[in-house]
């Protein structure tokens, strides 16, 4: 049997905040070994093959962290798999670190987005895109735009090594919280 890998770094590009009215546009991981994967949706009936080949990745992965995964990542996949008759019991079974909580409750500052934690941590990270540009790229998409879907990716990866460097700062703090994990 093939080795799990110990921790994964998640997040995903959607073209709304409400799982009812948007679809998962990607996804992309960091495995905390360096490897990068990124998947992207090519036409609205794509997100089921999204979704399945997220769920198949993260089968493999002990720990999966997020930025405000619990709050809006874990919640908009739940919501689109079951919409989709798609399996997600696997984001149950497997432990989550939510990194924006740990910024919530164990930092002072009092708005704690990725990018101004970055900015403050001076952790490199391109403050160009958001995440509010992904239903505007989504569109250029459909229509075959390569470049808005490099950029939906490029954006999306970069999100992932920011988290990832900051993770790296924190990792241990989360040792001591979460040493049954570690």
């Amino acid at each position: 049997m093939k080795e799990k890998n110990r921790v994964v770094f998640l997040d995903i590009e959607t073209t709304s905040l409400d799982a009812f009215s948007g679809v998962i546009v990607g996804f992309g991981l960091i495995m905390e070994s360096g490897k990068e994967y990124f998947a992207l949706s090519k036409s609205p009936d794509d997100e089921v093959r999204i979704i399945r080949d997220l769920l198949k990745k993260l089968e493999k992965c002990q720990v999966v962290v997020t930025w405000n995964g619990k709050r809006f990542d874990f919640p908009f996949i739940i919501t689109r798999a079951l919409k989709l008759n798609v399996d997600a019991s696997v984001l149950c079974e497997c432990h989550h670190i939510d990194l924006a909580e740990f910024v919530k409750y164990n930092m002072a500052m009092d708005y704690a987005s990725l990018d101004r934690v970055s900015r403050f941590f001076e952790i490199n990270k391109n403050h160009d895109l958001s995440g509010s540009d992904i239903p505007r790229l989504y569109l250029k998409i459909l229509k075959g735009d390569k470049k808005a879907a490099s950029l939906v990716k490029e954006h999306c990866l970069d999100d992932l090594r920011a988290l990832k460097m900051f993770y790296q700062k924190v990792k241990s703090m989360l040792r001591v919280r979460h040493s049954d994990i570690f």
